[in-house]
């Protein structure tokens, strides 16, 4: 069923946890574009870009911390691709460039398809984006959009439009500041 879910979503361009949100977890037909399939061939869950590119975040940002670390180096990924500002959709926000051409995310530079060093990090992650995608879960970063290594420096950018929201795994955690009063 969890297959029937992704694929769902992904031919219209949610994630499965928004599918089952909108559909109020209810599983239904797909669109017409997704029965496009030539017979006798299955495609891969629409879904594993998704998938993918959250656990090749979370395995880059996180590898060699606690599962608890990597959850919250995603839940940055889920919440940007949830906010104005930036992209829609997991593979869009972790390739979006900065202001400044450079990658938002250090790793998303190189090649996206190259070996993991680490089986058991990669294992993690695979694991920890496949929980946050079709289970969810309660954000630990209350709605992070922004992480930064927790030993360097906090950059202006950063401190004069953020609040830290959590310290974690080697990493401090920063959602939008909110307005003050009468602003």
């Amino acid at each position: 069923m969890r297959f029937h879910i992704a694929l769902a979503a992904a031919a219209i361009g949610m994630t499965a946890i928004g599918f089952v949100a909108a559909t109020g977890g209810q599983v239904q037909a797909p669109p017409a574009a997704a029965a496009a399939v030539p017979p006798g061939t299955v495609p891969p869950p629409p879904t594993l870009k998704s998938e993918y590119f959250l656990a090749l975040t979370m395995y880059h940002e996180a590898r060699g911390k606690s599962p608890d670390a990597m959850r919250a180096v995603g839940w940055v990924v889920l919440n940007r691709a949830h906010s104005e500002g930036f992209p829609d959709g997991i593979h869009d926000v972790v390739v979006q460039p900065t202001r400044g051409g450079k990658c938002q995310f250090g790793w998303a530079c190189g090649d996206l398809n190259a070996a993991k060093s680490e089986p058991a990090a990669w294992n993690q992650a695979e694991a920890v984006a496949e929980e946050l995608l079709f289970q969810g879960g309660r954000d630990p970063t209350k709605g992070a959009v922004w992480f930064w290594e927790s030993w360097r420096p906090r950059p202006a950018w950063l401190a004069r439009n953020a609040r830290e929201t959590l310290e974690l795994g080697g990493h401090s955690f920063f959602a939008p500041a909110k307005p003050s009063r009468g602003a």
